[in-house]
C-alpha cells in the first residue's frame, strides 16, 4: 500500500468521516486516496483557510479529530490563520500539507527556494501547533500519525501539522512491519489534599460564583458540571467559550461585553471558582478591580494557566471531568451550605441593573432580534458566531438550550470564521445550523457560499448589515475623534440580495422588528438562506455596563 492509503486507513480507524481541503499538485495523492475511500467524504472548500476553519468547527462539534488538507506553498500559508485559531481555541485538528519531493527541498542556507512552491511549513507553524513534523522517510509515517493523533486529542488539545513530501506520499509501504508507540499520558494530578481544600473553601463561602469556561467542553465534562451546579446550587456565569455549557443558575455572559448581572455577581462574590478559562483581558478587564473580595480557585488541565493572571488561593491541575467526577463523590449535605439567599440577591441585582442595551438604530434592534430568533432555533442546533458586534449581541442575548453547541473564534478572533465553521459543524452532525455574522465577516470568506449552494447545505446565514465594521467604528467614535477610516470611509458592502441570487441561495430581508416572525418557518425548512438584518445606522451602545456598575458601587 502507498503511504497515502495508510493515512486514509488511519483516519478511518479513528472515526474521521469528513476531511476538508483544497486540491493542489503537492497534496493530490492524499486527496485522491481519501476520495476513493468508502468511509470518508472529502469536502472541497473554495479556500484553504476555509478548509481549516471547517475542520475546526467539525472537531468542536464531534469532540473528535478535525482534518484539513492543503498543497505546498500558498496552500500551506493560507492555512496559517486556521491553524492559529485551532491552537488558541484548543481544537484537536491534524493539518496535512503537501511538500516538494525530498530531493528537491532546499538545503543551502542562503538560497531561499529550490523546488516550485517550496516553503518550510514546519518552521512557519512551530509556534502555533502542539507538534509539527515533516516526514523524511516513509517508514516514519505510522509512528508519526499515532503520535500526532495522541498529541492533538490529549489535553490541552490543539492542532498538529504533518508535512508530506510528494515522493513520500506515493511511496510503497508495508504497514505490518511498523511498530507503533504511544506518547503523552492523560493529565490527572488530583490529590485528596486539593479536594479537601476545595470543599473547605466552599463550606466557608457565603457568596460563591462559578465561572464556566471552554475547558469544560474540551474535557467532555458537561454532564458532571451540570450535576455539580445542581448539587451545590451555586450561581454561575459564562465566558464566551463556555456559553453552551448547560446548567441551572446561569446568569449569563460575563466580561467586558458581558451582562451586568453576571459582572455584578463576580464583583460581589467572596469565592470565585474558575473552570477551564484562560482569563483573557476581555474577560477580567482591570486586574486589580476584578472580584476584589473573592478568593480564587482555578481548575485547569494546563498548569501554566494556573495563577498566570490572578493570584489563586487554590490551583488544581487536572482534567476537569476527572476532577468533577471525584469531587461529586465527596460533596454531601454536611459540607454544603444553602445559597438560596445569595441567589435571590443576584436575581434582585439582575432586575435592578439588568443590561439596558439601547441602540441609536431606527430599524432592527439586534439584541431583541437575537432574543426572538432564539425561539426558532432547535434544541440541538449548531450556532456559530463570527467576530465583531454580532458576536457580542449573540453572547448577550441568545437563550441557550441544553443540547445546543456554540462555536466562535475566541482567542485569535478571526473575522470570516463563521461561514466555513458552520459548514464543518453541519457535516459533523447534520443538525440545524445557524451562522451569525456581520457584513464585514461575510466578505472575508464569501467564496464558501458556492459550497453551501452546490451541496444544498441548509445553513441559515444571518448577516447583521450595518454597512460598516461596527466594532472598530465604536472604537473610532470613542478614541479616534470619530474618524471612520476603513470602517465607513473606504468600506462598502455588497448587495446581499443580488449576492444570494448569484449563488442561488434563498434571501430574506428583515427591516424592522415585525419582520422577525417571518423567520420562524424558514428556520425549520431544509433550504439555505441569507438573512439580512438591515441597519441603516451603525448600532452603538448608549449606556454601558460600567455606568450601571458605577451606580451600584456608589
Amino acid at each position: 500500500m502507498q503511504v497515502v492509503d495508510l493515512i486514509t486507513e488511519f483516519l478511518k480507524n479513528h472515526k474521521v468521516k469528513h476531511v476538508f481541503g483544497y486540491q493542489g499538485g503537492g497534496i493530490l495523492p492524499l486527496i485522491h486516496s481519501i476520495c476513493k475511500s468508502d468511509s470518508i467524504d472529502y469536502v472541497q472548500t473554495y479556500h484553504e483557510q476555509a478548509a481549516g476553519f471547517a475542520a475546526d468547527g467539525y472537531a468542536r462539534i464531534t469532540e473528535n479529530l478535525g482534518v484539513a488538507l492543503a498543497t505546498n506553498g500558498p496552500g500551506a500559508t493560507n492555512l496559517v490563520s486556521a491553524i492559529a485559531n485551532s491552537y488558541f481555541d484548543f481544537s484537536p485538528c491534524i493539518f496535512f500539507t503537501g511538500q516538494v519531493n525530498t530531493f528537491d527541498i532546499n538545503k543551502v542556507a542562503n538560497v531561499r527556494q529550490n523546488g516550485f512552491q517550496e516553503i518550510d511549513t514546519v518552521s512557519l507553524v512551530k509556534d502555533i501547533t502542539k507538534y509539527a513534523v515533516r516526514i523524511e522517510k516513509e517508514s516514519e509515517i505510522l509512528n508519526e500519525l499515532q503520535k500526532a493523533y495522541k498529541i492533538a486529542t490529549t489535553a490541552p488539545k490543539g492542532p498538529v501539522l504533518i508535512d508530506l513530501p510528494l515522493n513520500i506520499q506515493k511511496a510503497e509501504i508495508d504497514e505490518n512491519l511498523l511498530k507503533s508507540h504511544n506518547v503523552y499520558s492523560e493529565v490527572n494530578n488530583l490529590s485528596q489534599k486539593s479536594i479537601n481544600k476545595f470543599i473547605e473553601m466552599l463550606s466557608n463561602s457565603v457568596r460563591p460564583v462559578v465561572v464556566a469556561g471552554g475547558g469544560i467542553k474540551l474535557s467532555g465534562a458537561q454532564k458532571e458540571f451540570a450535576e455539580f451546579i445542581e448539587k451545590t446550587n451555586i450561581p454561575r456565569v459564562s465566558t464566551l467559550n463556555g456559553l453552551d455549557v448547560y446548567s441551572k443558575n446561569n446568569f449569563g455572559f460575563c466580561g467586558l461585553y458581558g451582562l451586568n448581572e453576571a459582572n455584578l455577581a463576580i464583583n460581589k462574590s467572596d469565592l470565585l471558582i474558575i473552570f477551564g478559562s484562560r482569563l483573557s483581558k476581555r474577560q477580567i478587564g482591570i486586574k486589580d478591580k476584578y472580584a476584589p473580595n473573592a478568593k480564587i480557585i482555578q481548575i485547569d488541565v494546563n498548569t501554566d494557566e494556573l495563577g498566570r493572571v490572578l493570584e489563586n488561593e487554590l490551583s488544581i491541575n487536572a482534567d476537569i471531568k476527572n476532577f468533577l467526577s471525584y469531587l461529586l463523590q465527596k460533596l454531601n449535605s454536611e459540607n454544603l451550605k444553602n445559597y438560596n439567599g445569595w441567589l435571590e440577591e443576584i436575581i434582585n441585582l439582575k432586575q435592578k441593573y439588568s443590561s439596558k442595551i439601547e441602540y441609536n438604530n431606527k430599524d432592527v434592534r439586534p439584541v431583541e432580534f437575537v432574543k426572538t430568533v432564539s425561539n426558532y432555533i432547535s434544541d440541538s442546533a449548531n450556532i456559530i458566531f463570527d467576530v465583531g458586534q454580532n458576536q457580542m449581541w449573540c453572547a448577550q442575548a441568545l437563550h441557550v438550550k441544553k443540547r445546543q453547541s456554540i462555536i466562535s473564534s475566541g482567542g485569535l478572533g478571526c473575522m470570516g470564521f463563521s461561514l466555513p465553521a458552520a459548514v464543518g459543524a453541519y457535516y459533523a452532525n447534520g443538525n440545524q445550523t445557524i451562522a451569525f455574522m456581520g457584513d464585514g465577516g461575510l466578505q472575508m470568506n464569501l467564496q464558501e457560499l458556492q459550497l453551501v449552494s452546490q451541496n444544498k447545505l441548509p445553513i441559515k446565514i444571518v448577516v447583521f448589515n450595518n454597512t460598516s465594521l461596527g466594532m472598530i467604528q465604536e472604537v473610532q467614535m470613542k478614541f479616534a475623534n470619530k474618524e471612520y477610516f476603513g470602517t465607513k470611509i473606504g468600506y462598502s458592502t455588497v448587495n446581499l440580495e443580488k449576492l444570494a441570487n448569484c449563488y442561488d441561495i434563498n434571501f430574506v430581508s428583515i427591516k424592522n422588528q415585525n419582520d422577525i416572525k417571518t423567520l420562524e418557518e424558514k428556520f425549520k425548512d431544509n433550504n439555505s438562506y441569507i438573512v439580512e438584518i438591515v441597519m441603516t445606522e451603525t448600532p452603538t451602545r448608549l449606556q454601558t455596563q460600567y455606568d450601571e456598575v458605577k451606580e451600584y458601587e456608589n
